[in-house]
């Protein structure tokens, strides 16, 4: 009893002035912004019509590599995909549309951070000698100030990171020893950030803010990834989830309780959080929602739902002592909801008002529960009209036509994936029985990659994957992103006798068929 007494209590750093500005009353709005790319290099000729030649060349080599940009809201986890076409001077001028200021993917090249109303200066460093990194950011606003120092902020602060090498899924004691270094360094840097990060010097309070969450959310992230990648799947002990995320409690002011993480975290962050330290409110609700589906009782089910909440959040409360209304579980709670929508457990408009309902009283953030039904109203539209049809033709719409047209009478189903994904390849040799079960009717299974026709034959051959193979440049396939809105694979369309997109939740070979 002595020695407890005289242990030395660890002492949990706190962020000091922080945040630095008045966030009490920040409003979040989308927009567009204005994304203008260049490159530069020296004189690639001494002509004016080589130089001409040079780039054109040049820019035909970077659009065959599939630029664009993908927009992932971590709120209503929509993704928006924007393809980039470089003109033939090296120049690109592209209109981007944004739920709310929030880092974006430009890929395969580097983030962005966006917002609303700003210019954005994606330069590309033709001399890559010169410059590590290959690229310099730019622009006008919040957006430039951000973006002229998050390449040196990641590499200082974010990219020095030691993973956890999970070889035996057993082996908990080396992870929670694994944890407890990374808690070590994410104090470390709440005392560096304390004493001032040179890099943000001459930034506005407001800059500063969004890039210090940025760094506070990456390190949180990397912590709950190897619990979100094997733990979760292999224990349901309450006591390791307990322990595991013990850490947070004193930590919860700056790590989940700010409400700047939904303009400086990304999806990947309230991906990790909402499936690890706050799975109790997605597993309890997903529960009931699951069982009522095919008996909808409007008023029971809300009680239900509200009540599978309550419950989800005292657990949270009761054993990692985290606030009932933390930002971060408004966020899981309502990011949950869009995964039941995407997903069609809830298939009809009744009951997804239902779910915004059942999770409405817990949102005391009202931006938060803004964006929450501007997603809701969005989601009823795309039920009550068919959004892709409507488009404007595009590159991806005349390509999509090309290659659907030569099986036209028949039902399609699509399957877009690539060597490197391990869903997409298990998902494909689960589909043997159903093409040959179906291979003398109306259907046809088109399966579409960028990857060549020689890497996929190692894969395709001995597993005897029938089926339509269809390989397309990344140059289409971004195209094709663009008009599917997708970033994530395998991603799978249905197309019906009539030519039709069909996109209602849980259609299938089989219905389609059947019509």
């Amino acid at each position: 009893m002595e020695a407890k007494k005289k242990a030395k209590k660890t002492v949990v750093p706190q962020m000091i002035n922080f945040p630095s500005t008045d966030i009490n009353n920040l409003r979040i709005s989308g927009g567009d912004v204005m994304l203008r790319g260049s490159i530069s290099m020296p004189t690639v000729g001494n002509e004016l019509k080589e130089q001409a030649a040079g780039l054109k060349k040049l820019s035909s080599l970077l659009n065959s590599i599939g630029p664009r940009v993908e927009v992932i809201d971590p709120i209503t986890k929509k993704t928006d995909v924007f393809a980039i076409t470089f003109n033939d001077d090296c120049t690109f001028n592209t209109k981007i549309h944004i739920p709310h200021p929030m880092f974006v993917a430009l890929l395969p090249f580097c983030n962005l951070y966006m917002c609303p109303g700003d210019t954005v200066d994606f330069v590309l460093d033709g001399m890559i000698k010169t410059n590590k990194k290959g690229f310099n950011i730019g622009g006008t606003g919040l957006s430039g100030e951000i973006n002229r120092v998050i390449t040196s902020v990641d590499k200082a602060y974010c990219n020095n990171y030691s993973s956890y090498d999970i070889k035996d899924a057993k082996q908990i004691d080396s992870l929670m020893t694994w944890r407890n270094v990374q808690i070590g360094r994410m104090d470390s840097m709440v005392a560096k950030i304390n004493r001032g990060l040179p890099e943000l010097k001459g930034c506005s309070p407001l800059a500063s803010d969004i890039v210090l969450t940025h760094i506070l959310a990456w390190h949180l992230q990397m912590i709950a990834s190897p619990y979100f990648i094997v733990l979760r799947d292999i224990s349901s002990d309450q006591a390791l989830w307990r322990n595991y995320f013990d850490f947070l409690s004193p930590r919860e002011k700056y790590l989940l309780d700010n409400p700047l993480l939904m303009v400086s975290a990304d999806m990947f962050f309230f991906n990790r959080l909402e499936y690890t330290a706050f799975r109790p409110l997605t597993q309890k609700k997903m529960s009931i929602m699951s069982h009522r589906k095919k008996t909808f009782v409007f008023g029971d089910s809300l009680q239900s739902l509200h009540t599978a909440i309550a419950k989800g959040l005292q657990q949270i409360n009761d054993e990692l002592h985290l606030s009932s209304n933390d930002f971060t579980s408004q966020v899981c709670m309502i990011r949950d909801v869009f995964s039941s929508f995407q997903c069609g457990i809830f298939d009809n408009e009744e009951i997804k008002a239902e779910a915004i309902a059942s999770v409405a009283p817990y949102i005391t953030n009202q931006e938060l529960l803004r964006l929450a039904i501007l997603g809701y109203h969005d989601y009823i539209k795309e039920d009550q009209q068919s959004c892709i049809d409507n488009k404007p033709a595009s590159k991806g719409d005349s390509l999509f036509q090309r290659i659907i047209e030569p099986y036209k009478g028949n039902v399609l189903y699509v399957d877009f994936w690539s060597m490197s994904c391990g869903p997409c390849r298990a998902g494909m040799l689960d589909m043997r029985d159903e093409v040959e079960a179906n291979k003398d009717k109306p259907v046809k299974y088109l399966y579409i990659t960028y990857d060549t026709e020689e890497h996929c034959r190692s894969f395709l051959e001995p597993n005897n994957i029938k089926g339509e193979h269809i390989f397309i440049s990344r140059s289409e396939w971004a195209h094709l992103q663009e008009k599917f809105n997708f970033s994530g694979i395998p991603f799978v369309v249905h197309v019906d006798r009539q030519g039709k997109i069909r996109r209602e939740p849980n259609i299938n070979v089989k219905e389609l068929l059947a019509e």
